[in-house]
């Protein structure tokens, strides 16, 4: 039972939670890319940016991949699928400055990362910490079973000690009451 409580914390609890931290630290660099995509103006480093964007994209919807396989509520997959839907459009958006940030139309680009490209954000960042909320609640619930599998596992053990030596002693009366009957007999003959 505590080896089932073990798996269950590790593959629903734990397992997620890294997928999220993942999604969390490329989605981040996913911003910063972008921004920094607009500042240069050399075209090596605005192609280098592309890439570094295109990269944490391939990452994230790997990740995105594996963390839906493992939903296993109504309400986790929800909460995912409103994520996942931010996320694209505003990788659409993201996408969509590549060629004004390589024509050097910064204008543009500023007035699209501060527009739809920044609403978009807020939407998916907002869906990701919803995701990340119902996780955390989750994890919080299956560490509470825990507790209780562990505590249960106590009172049994304390339970079958106690029955232990209570039959211990029992036994170890009938032997010695056996053993002193012998000995009193062979004390007579």
């Amino acid at each position: 039972v505590v080896n089932d409580q073990v798996d269950k914390i590790y593959t629903t609890g734990l397992v997620p939670m890294t997928e999220l931290a993942h999604i969390a630290y490329d989605y981040q660099g996913i911003r910063l890319s972008y921004r920094d995509m607009i500042i240069e103006t050399e075209p090596s480093k605005i192609e280098s940016k592309i890439t570094d964007v295109e990269e944490a994209i391939k990452r994230i919807d790997k990740v995105l991949n594996d963390y839906e396989k493992g939903l296993r509520s109504e309400q986790g997959r929800i909460l995912f699928e409103k994520f996942k839907d931010n996320y694209k459009t505003m990788i659409g958006h993201v996408r969509s400055i590549y060629s004004l940030c390589r024509s050097n139309d910064d204008e543009a680009a500023l007035v699209i990362r501060n527009g739809i490209l920044r609403e978009s954000n807020l939407k998916a960042k907002a869906a990701f910490d919803e995701m990340l909320e119902a996780k955390l609640e989750y994890a919080q619930q299956i560490g509470n079973e825990a507790e209780q599998v562990a505590a249960n596992a106590l009172y049994v053990l304390i339970i079958l000690s106690i029955i232990g030596v209570i039959l211990a002693v029992t036994i170890g009366f009938f032997i010695t009451k056996n053993i002193q009957t012998i000995i009193l007999k062979l004390a007579d003959c």
